[in-house]
C-alpha cells in the first residue's frame, strides 16, 4: 500500500500542507505578541527586547514559515516525528521570531542564521520521511518483565542517596526563591549531578510514562515522588512539568485520534494559550504563570538564546567544540578563552557577560550550545545532522515497541534538546540508556522472554 505523505503533490498533502502554513502563521504571531507585550515589558532585564518587524521581515517570515511548515511532520507518530514537532515548535518557529523581532544593534546578519536553521531543519525532515507512517502500526515487541522492577528498584535507591545528600535543604521554590534554592540544590561533584538528572529525567519520567502504559498506579506515583523529590532539591520546573507533557502525549496516543496528534492541533491549542493568558495576565495568576513558565521559559527561551548565542560568538569568537566533554581531549582551546576560569561552561560566560547577571547559566538548546557557538553557520548544519543521527537511531531500536509506551519515554529527551546540548543529553538525561533499553529489554512476542527462560 503507498503511503499518501510520499507523494508531496498529491491534493490532499497540498491542502494539507496550506492548513499547516496558515496553523503556523497563528503560532508565529502568538509568540511575537508574547514577546512584544509580557516578555519585553516584563523580562527586559534579561536583554529581552521588542525592536520591531518591517515589511522585509514579513516576506522572510513568509518564505521561512512556508518551506519549514510544509517538511515538518504532519503528526506524531514515531521517535523521528516526536523529536521534529518539539524542535519545530519550541526551537525553528521560536528561533524565527527572535532573530526577526530582535535585530536592533546587531552586528551578525540574522538572516544568515535564520536561513541556515531552514535549510538544515529541511534536510532533517526530508531524511526522516525515509520509513512511512504505516511501518509504525507495528506494534510487536513488548518489555520484559523485569523491566519495570529494575527501574524501581534504581530509582529507589538515587531517591535514598538524594535524600541523604540534600534533605536538610529540601524546599519548595516559589518564584522568588526559586534561583536560591536551585544554589542551594546544586550538585558538588559528577557523581551528585548524574544522581540527579538520572533521577529527575529518566528514572522518574520513566516509570510515570512505564505506569500509564501497565495502568500500573505503583510506578505512577513513585515517579511523581521522584519528580517532587528532585524539585524540592533543583527547582527545576521541567522535571515537575515533564510528567503532565507526557501524561497529556499518552492520553493523545491511547485515544487513536489523529487530530489530537496533529502538529495543527498542538500549534493552535498552543497559540489559544499565549494569547489568552497574555493579555489576562493581569486578572489571573494562573495566566501569568502561564506567560512566564509555558510562554517564556518553554517556547521563547530557545529562540532567545540562538538570537543571543548568534550575537555573542559573532563577536567574541567561536569554540570550534572545544567545549564539548570528550572532544576537548583533541581540541585545543582558542586563545580567547584558554584564560577564562568559566570555561567550558559557555552558558555561564553569555549569562554573565553578554545578558549580565552574575552565576546566570544560559544553557542553551542543541542548535546554540552544539553548533552556532562552535561554528556559527556550519556548526547549525553539524548540530542538525547529530540530531538526525539521534532520532534515526530512536526510529531504528524502537521499531515494534507500542507507540503509547515509545513516545512518551522519549518526550523528556526530545524536550530536554529544546534546552540543553545533544552530546549531555545521551550522557545526562539518558538517551544512551533507553537505545540499550530499546535494543535489548524488549522481545517480540512469541519469543521467550530471557527472565523467564529456564
Amino acid at each position: 500500500m503507498t503511503d499518501k505523505a510520499s507523494k508531496p503533490f498529491n491534493l490532499d498533502n497540498m491542502y494539507a500542507a496550506m492548513i499547516r502554513i496558515v496553523c503556523s502563521s497563528l503560532y508565529f504571531v502568538a509568540i511575537v505578541l508574547l514577546l512584544r507585550d509580557y516578555a519585553a515589558v516584563e523580562w527586559g532585564i534579561y536583554r529581552i527586547h521588542y525592536d520591531a518587524i518591517d515589511s522585509y521581515d514579513i516576506v522572510t517570515a513568509t518564505v521561512f514559515i512556508t518551506v519549514a511548515s510544509v517538511v515538518v511532520p504532519r503528526r506524531i507518530y514515531s521517535p523521528s516525528s516526536l523529536f521534529l514537532i518539539i524542535c519545530y515548535l519550541f526551537v525553528v518557529i521560536p528561533s524565527a521570531v527572535c532573530l526577526l523581532a530582535m535585530d536592533g544593534g546587531s552586528g551578525v546578519n540574522r538572516y544568515n542564521t535564520l536561513f541556515a536553521i531552514l535549510f538544515a531543519f529541511s534536510a532533517s525532515s526530508l531524511i526522516s520521511r525515509t520509513v512511512g507512517e504505516e511501518v509504525w502500526a507495528v506494534e510487536d515487541r513488548r518489555p520484559v518483565t523485569f523491566l519495570g522492577p529494575g527501574m524501581m528498584i534504581l530509582a529507589g535507591l538515587l531517591l535514598i542517596f538524594l535524600f541523604y545528600r540534600f534533605g536538610s535543604i529540601m524546599s519548595f521554590a516559589g518564584l522568588d526563591n526559586l534561583y536560591e534554592q536551585r544554589e542551594r540544590g546544586d550538585a558538588a561533584n559528577f557523581i551528585e549531578g548524574y544522581a540527579q538528572t538520572y533521577s529527575q529525567y529518566v528514572f522518574s519520567t520513566g516509570l510515570f510514562a512505564f505506569g500509564l502504559y501497565r495502568k500500573n498506579i505503583i510506578y505512577i506515583m513513585f515517579g511523581l515522588l521522584g519528580s517532587l523529590t528532585n524539585f524540592a532539591i533543583t527547582a527545576e520546573k521541567a522535571g515537575v512539568m515533564y510528567p503532565a507533557f507526557i501524561a497529556c502525549l499518552f492520553v493523545a496516543l491511547a485515544s487513536k485520534n489523529r487530530i489530537l496528534v496533529s502538529i495543527n492541533a498542538i500549534m493552535v491549542g498552543i497559540s489559544v494559550i499565549l494569547i489568552v493568558s497574555t493579555y489576562t495576565r493581569y486578572d489571573s495568576s494562573i495566566s501569568d504563570f502561564i506567560c512566564w513558565y509555558l510562554g517564556t521559559r518553554t517556547v521563547l527561551t530557545p529562540g532567545l538564546f540562538i538570537a543571543h548565542y548568534t550575537d555573542f560568538f559573532f563577536d567574541r569568537g567561536y569554540t570550534y567544540f572545544s567545549h564539548i566533554r570528550g572532544l576537548n581531549l583533541f581540541i585545543p582551546i582558542p586563545v580567547q578563552y584558554a584564560s577564562d576560569p568559566r570555561w567550558p561552561a559557555i552558558g555561564l560566560m553569555v549569562g554573565e557577560d553578554f545578558i549580565g547577571f552574575p552565576k546566570l547559566n544560559a544553557n542553551a538548546n542543541f542548535v546554540a550550545s552544539d553548533g552556532i557557538a562552535s561554528l556559527g553557520l556550519v556548526g547549525i548544519f553539524v548540530s542538525f545532522l547529530v540530531f538526525t543521527i539521534i532520532f534515526k537511531i530512536f526510529d531504528y531500536v524502537g521499531r515494534g515497541i507500542p507507540r503509547t509506551l515509545l513516545l512518551p519515554l522519549l518526550l523528556s529527551i526530545a524536550l530536554t534538546l529544546t534546552n540543553g546540548s545533544a552530546l549531555s543529553v545521551l550522557t545526562s538525561t539518558g538517551g544512551f540508556l533507553w537505545m540499550l533499553v530499546f535494543r535489548y529489554a524488549f522481545v517480540r512476542e512469541g519469543k521467550k522472554d530471557p527472565d523467564k527462560a529456564t
